[in-house]
This record gives structure tokens, C-alpha cells and sequence, in this order.
């Protein structure tokens, strides 16, 4: 009981020490009880360069701690948020999107409180939460869609790095066919498949560079192609790590292999990490040494 008090009470504290067991169900916006996030954080005084963690669908803020992914952050050196947020529904589908955007503000307001390194945010989402910062850092400008957030992100493109495990990223070649991509687009816009299908049919016939400028293409249409990060990707998006299971039960591995050819083809850099034998969820053991290949030479060393 006396522990527990001793890390909340940290939470409005001007300086957090260092090395303490996680701060958790921080406060970062204004849907609550979604809007709150845990805090984890390596030994030493800082800036500590500061991971983004953007579960998926059907668990919750814990399972980055679960797979031992913010241990595994920590011990090197990183600074872990791990969110909770919204999920999208047909009312409203960018409330995912809308809290990521807010708790990377709040990272931005807190930084120095926790001695958050803001030159070296780098966002890590599985699943859902992959397609989720994959959307966010590819789109030339994140503030229109950060909705009521308590604080304002400070500039438009403040991502240095992403990785994503797991996720689906709508490319043609794959996510167009893919049975379990058209029912999750289904399950969240309340679509039938048929109308999804055919939406998938006109993007198709156009490549995804000019998915956001061909004219007369139909408002849904529209509407899809600006969720997609195909739509928006370009040279001057940041590095990206795209990992996933060998034999993932869910989304087919080939939708990483389509999506990193798609990047490195508008000249992103990227780097493809198939985990042998994986599954769905993180394989953090699997993943370590890809992991921190990429994250080491992505992050810039504070002075």
C-alpha cells in the first residue's frame, strides 16, 4: 500500500527519480478511463531517448510489460509510455489515433519531468497498434487529428523512428485479399464486405502515390485512401523497422514483406525483421537483437 502511494504521488512531482518500478495509470487526456498510460524508466539521470507503446486489439497497456518488451527497453537504456486509448468504431474512427497523438503530447509537456529525450521519440505499436503509428508518422502533418487533447503537440513531424510487429498496412498486393484485414476494416466501419471490396477495386487501379490527388474518385473511396498509410507515404518519412511473426495466425506475413517494398520503394528507409516461428504476439526474446540493431544506430545520442 505504501509503495503504491509512493508512485502516484511522483505523477504530478516535478522531477521523477530515476529506476523506480513503473508509474502507472498516468492521466494523459480527457477520455477516461481509456486515457492513461504507465511510465517506465532506466536507471540514470537522462534524457533518456523514449518509446511509444501502441498495443492492439483485445489487450491493454500491460502488454508491452507482458512480453517483457519494457524490461528489455529499460535495461538498455529507454524510456518506455505504454498507452491506453480508444478504439475506433464506426462513430468515431480515428479515436485510437486521436489519443496517440495525445499521449505524445503529454510526453512532450512531461519531458522534463521524466527526463524524456523529445529528439528521440520513437513509436512502437503491435497490430493494431502497428497500422496505428505507421498511419501517424507517415502523414505529412499528425496535429489535425489530435482532437481535445489537454496539450498541443509542438511541431508536425516529431517522430524519429518507427517500428511495427504484426500490423496490417492496406497494401494492395496483400490487405486487398486478405480475409482478415477486410473483416477488421468491417468490424470497425460497420460496412458490408461487398462495399469494402469494391472500395478496395477502385484503389487498386491506382497507385497509392496518387490515391490522395487523382480527382473524382468517390468520397468513400476518399475516405479509405487518407486512413491508409500507402496514401502518404514518401522520402521524408522516418526509419522503419517492420517486424513479424513467421507464421503468424493472424495477419500473413507477406503484408510486412509487401509493406517494407512499398517503403523502401518511395526511398524510406526500412528494415524487414520475419521472426522464425512466431506468432501474433511479441516475441521479445526472437526480436531483441533486431530490435536494438535498429533502435541504436535510429536515435541520435543526447549532448
Amino acid at each position: 500500500m505504501f509503495l503504491g502511494a509512493y508512485l502516484f504521488a511522483y505523477e504530478s512531482a516535478s522531477t521523477i527519480p530515476m529506476g523506480l518500478l513503473p508509474v502507472v495509470d498516468v492521466t494523459y487526456g480527457n477520455h477516461q478511463p481509456e486515457n492513461r498510460l504507465n511510465v517506465y524508466l532506466p536507471d540514470g539521470d537522462g534524457p533518456f531517448p523514449t518509446v511509444l507503446l501502441i498495443h492492439g486489439t483485445d489487450v491493454n497497456k500491460n502488454y508491452f510489460a507482458d512480453t517483457g518488451t519494457t524490461a528489455d527497453l529499460t535495461a538498455h537504456g529507454y524510456a518506455a509510455v505504454s498507452i491506453e486509448y480508444r478504439a475506433p468504431t464506426a462513430e468515431n474512427l480515428t479515436a485510437g489515433l486521436q489519443d496517440t497523438l495525445c499521449a505524445l503530447a503529454w510526453i512532450y509537456a512531461n519531458s522534463r519531468s521524466y527526463a524524456f529525450d523529445t529528439d528521440n521519440i520513437v513509436m512502437f505499436g503491435h497490430s493494431r497498434g502497428g497500422s496505428m503509428a505507421t498511419l501517424l508518422a507517415t502523414r505529412d502533418d499528425m496535429r489535425p487529428l489530435q482532437g481535445d487533447c489537454p496539450n498541443a503537440l509542438p511541431i508536425a513531424n516529431n517522430i524519429k523512428a518507427v517500428i511495427t510487429y504484426g500490423g496490417s498496412y492496406g497494401t494492395p498486393e496483400v490487405s486487398f485479399s486478405d480475409p482478415f484485414f477486410i473483416s477488421v476494416i468491417q468490424q470497425y466501419s460497420g460496412l458490408p464486405e461487398e462495399q469494402i471490396t469494391a472500395v478496395f477495386d477502385v484503389l487498386a487501379a491506382v497507385p497509392p502515390s496518387q490515391w490522395l490527388t487523382t480527382p473524382d474518385l468517390p468520397e468513400l473511396v476518399q475516405q479509405f485512401a487518407a486512413n491508409l498509410p500507402l496514401a502518404w507515404v514518401d522520402e521524408s518519412d522516418p526509419p522503419f523497422l517492420v517486424a513479424h511473426g513467421g507464421i503468424d495466425e493472424m495477419a500473413p506475413p507477406s503484408e510486412a514483406e509487401a509493406f517494407d517494398r512499398a517503403l523502401r520503394a518511395a526511398g524510406v528507409s526500412s528494415t524487414l525483421a520475419i521472426i522464425p516461428n512466431g506468432f501474433h504476439r511479441v516475441n521479445q526474446e526472437a526480436f531483441h537483437k533486431a530490435l536494438f540493431k535498429f533502435l541504436d544506430a535510429a536515435v541520435t545520442p543526447a549532448d
